[in-house]
């Protein structure tokens, strides 16, 4: 049995691999979402047709020119990309689990090249997968959901790729009225997510914070303490599911 050239997967002094064919940025940065390749893209049912009157026909369109509001991305698009841009270690784990609904942090410590002068990156995020977002067949599948989910999550916003992936759309065809969020736009993010649902609910951010401190304190993660909220986005992401659990419930 012949050998691979193992000399193709040494990285360079930059940390980048020889045998691949990167796509650089103005600015010298890897442009890692013009790097998923076309096999792993597709176009959201409920905009087929919108692409189809922007862009042309849907068989012959080359994916990679189309906006990324219009698009998902597999999960194995997701784990080229990782591999490409090297991994050191992978951490997952179930911060809650029940019949209904499951949330999954993973948190990615990526090697170091030119992009962080050599230094490991650790970046981390959160998903949830519940009966509401997941197709019923799936639903004994809930912490696994997650996990893929959250691992998604982590790569896309390490490497700044704004099309979602396929594992975190809903199954259900109705995640923007479930969630209140355009899910699509500029990339899907849980503050956001929380933000827009308590927007809807006339809820500002201080009636928000007053409300957690006065009912929650004891049920939040301690990632942050709640008394040093100052805008939505010092929200810890399991404290975001929660509270937009709470007002889903209301």
């Amino acid at each position: 049995m012949n050998k691979p050239d193992f000399t193709k997967f040494k990285r360079d002094e930059n940390g980048l691999l020889p045998n691949v064919e990167y796509v650089f940025k103005e600015n010298g940065y890897v442009d890692w979402r013009a790097m998923v390749s076309e096999k792993f893209l597709g176009v959201k049912k409920d905009k087929q047709d919108t692409v189809k009157k922007k862009y042309g026909d849907l068989d012959a369109l080359d994916l990679r020119i189309v906006d990324d509001q219009y698009l998902f991305v597999l999960l194995g698009g997701i784990k080229e990309l990782a591999q490409i841009r090297g991994i050191r270690s992978v951490k997952q784990k179930i911060d809650f689990a029940s019949d209904r609904k499951a949330v999954a942090t993973c948190e990615i410590e990526f090697i170091g090249n030119y992009e962080t002068n050599s230094e490991s990156l650790i970046f981390s995020d959160s998903a949830a997968a519940s009966d509401q977002n997941v197709h019923k067949d799936f639903c004994s599948f809930l912490e696994s959901i997650a996990a893929n989910r959250a691992f998604t999550r982590c790569v896309r916003n390490a490497l700044s790729i704004n099309i979602v992936g396929k594992d975190e759309l809903s199954s259900t065809g109705t995640s923007s009225e479930d969630l209140n969020v355009t899910p699509d736009r500029e990339g899907f993010d849980v503050n956001t997510m929380l933000k827009e649902k308590c927007s809807k609910k006339s809820i500002s951010f201080e009636k928000m914070k007053e409300n957690v401190i006065a009912n929650y304190s004891d049920k939040m993660s301690g990632e942050k303490p709640v008394e040093e909220w100052n805008d939505w986005s010092d929200i810890p992401n399991k404290d975001c599911f929660f509270i937009a659990d709470k007002l889903n419930k209301k």
